[in-house]
């Protein structure tokens, strides 16, 4: 069953500033206006639960799949932030060198088969500090994390003895056509403290086309090079989606 979309004009009035100057908005729209010709805003506060977000992960070999250890669900912020305040754990072990771990969430009543122009950002707490050596890359810089959306649902497929997502999402630093590169997933820091940091896309382009019902596909993601465990906890996330319509 899919939830109704959140239309809000929440989180920070800085970020919503940052959304309204990429797009060319005049601020926060009327919850009431019509869906069709508005940008839309979907604002997620997994404090508030999981909002009809799911997590997955792919691109391992089916003889890794015992060494991933994957565990998701809305738990605790860890230590030293507030350990009162809820987000989304998406965490493995990443056994193949490549993992791809990921949040989906499916919107509907957008406007049908139209190209949208999609802003996300992101709130997360990590404790992988940037100037760090592991095995296979940095267990900050090599948590590639990536946005995106598409019309099909993100899920992962068997092939060539293994899972791989069904989207074009690039590989490790380099993004795809359905999801893009916007950064790393590091702590900003140069201790192993967990700490809450966001990521924004300005500046990348972004775009996807809705199905003939007007549904869309949001999915976020870390696609890591760093042969070890990672856990991330999302603690927010907010998406900007505006029509591109023909004059």
């Amino acid at each position: 069953m899919t939830a109704p979309l959140k239309i809000r004009c929440g989180w920070k009035a800085v970020h919503l500033i940052t959304l309204s100057t990429l797009l060319g908005l005049g601020g926060c729209r009327d919850q009431n206006a019509d869906m069709y010709d508005s940008t839309i805003l979907v604002v997620t506060d997994f404090a508030k639960g999981a909002d009809s977000w799911k997590a997955d992960y792919s691109d391992y070999q089916l003889n890794e799949a015992d060494s991933i250890h994957f565990v998701s669900g809305i738990r605790s912020l860890p230590m030293p932030l507030d350990t009162s305040r809820k987000a989304f754990l998406v965490g493995s072990t990443n056994a193949s060198d490549d993992l791809f771990m990921f949040l989906k969430r499916k919107l509907s009543g957008l406007r049908p088969t139209t190209n949208y122009q999609i802003v996300y950002e992101l709130e997360l707490a990590s404790k992988y500090p940037a100037q760090s050596v592991g095995i296979g890359g940095s267990p900050g810089l090599a948590l590639h994390l990536k946005v995106g959306a598409s019309a099909v649902e993100p899920v992962k497929v068997e092939k060539n003895q293994g899972y791989y997502l069904n989207l074009d999402k690039g590989d490790q630093a380099t993004g795809g056509k359905d999801v893009i590169l916007i950064g790393d997933a590091s702590n900003d820091n140069t201790d192993d403290r967990y700490r809450l940091v966001r990521r924004f896309s300005n500046g990348k382009n972004l775009m996807a086309q809705t199905d003939k019902n007007g549904d869309l596909w949001l999915v976020v993601g870390t696609d890591s090079g760093y042969e070890g465990r990672t856990d991330l906890y999302y603690s927010r996330i907010l998406v900007s989606l505006r029509p591109i319509v023909p004059q």
